[in-house]
């Protein structure tokens, strides 16, 4: 009786444990480079999920999803490679010479073809249009966002080509393609549906203006009163920001946050007053002794 339960345990817990795909695909097309948390693939003609793990090798036709909070990059022999955002379904559709067709019927996908002698394209199906990658002439860069009512399509560099229902767009570089589905497709084997194409430049990037502290500082003359022989004086300092500063009535100019300022003096006593508007006043007393 008690081998009996124990073999029923044993049962259990097997039935509950991850399934590993055991399969050794020799003609693989793609391979799991990195993956976090849930990952999984489906192999053509099966139903079963299996637990995806590093350097798993995915052949065509066959599918990987990601659950929440999860991620997946994916490369291909063919050359090109593609980051998997969460909640996102990829099926590889079939491998060509320098080519590779993928389908993505929901989620988000990041791809990248480096700029190679080796010419490669990877096409994408979306539930309502296709999407072509191409390094011919350098770099590619894109993402394709897949959503219940519209389809984002950015290119980030180089350019890509939109197809639907063989009506033709290229996406430039920095802009980005919104395909607005009039009406849900269910089957993303089926011909796309129909969709409104908008184009939207990419959203330049706010810099925020750094915020220039306003500095007056007058570094000679040092004292505030004195005798000289000189016939002109010379006033330099530190000057920088939105600050307005006035000597006698004349508006300091400001030289790379600094100012300098050459002035006669006459016999006997000169008075230079500095003025900060809605600030500070400085006074100098400056007594000019005539040379015997």
């Amino acid at each position: 009786m008690k081998r009996k339960w124990l073999l029923i345990l044993l049962v259990g817990l097997m039935s509950c444990s991850k399934k590993v795909d055991e399969k050794v695909v020799e003609n693989f097309v793609a391979t799991v480079s990195k993956k976090q948390l849930e990952v999984k693939h489906k192999r053509a003609k099966s139903f079963e999920w299996l637990e995806t793990s590093l350097g798993q090798k995915l052949d065509n036709f066959d599918s990987i999803r990601t659950g929440e909070s999860s991620q997946a990059h994916v490369k291909f022999e063919e050359g090109g490679e593609i980051d998997i955002d969460q909640n996102s379904l990829v099926l590889i559709l079939e491998r060509k010479l320098r080519e590779q067709n993928l389908a993505l019927p929901k989620g988000r996908v990041d791809g990248v073809i480096e700029d190679s002698d080796k010419k490669t394209e990877i096409l994408i199906k979306t539930p309502n249009g296709w999407v072509s990658a191409k390094n011919t002439k350098g770099r590619v860069k894109f993402n394709i966002n897949v959503k219940k009512k519209e389809t984002r399509v950015k290119s980030v560099s180089g350019n890509l080509k939109l197809t639907v229902k063989g009506q033709k767009k290229i996406i430039e570089e920095g802009k980005e393609a919104v395909l607005k589905i009039k009406e849900e497709s269910s089957d993303y084997k089926e011909a796309p549906v129909e969709a409104e194409i908008v184009f939207e430049e990419a959203k330049p990037i706010e810099k925020v203006k750094p915020v220039i502290k306003s500095i007056f500082e007058i570094k000679t003359p040092k004292k505030l009163e004195f005798t000289t022989k000189a016939n002109e004086l010379i006033f330099n300092g530190l000057l920088e920001g939105s600050i307005e500063v006035f000597l006698n009535g004349e508006e300091l100019v400001q030289t790379e946050g600094k100012f300098e300022t050459t002035i006669a003096l006459k016999p006997g006593l000169n008075i230079f007053t500095f003025q900060v508007i809605k600030g500070k006043k400085v006074n100098y007393h400056i007594y000019k002794v005539v040379k015997k």
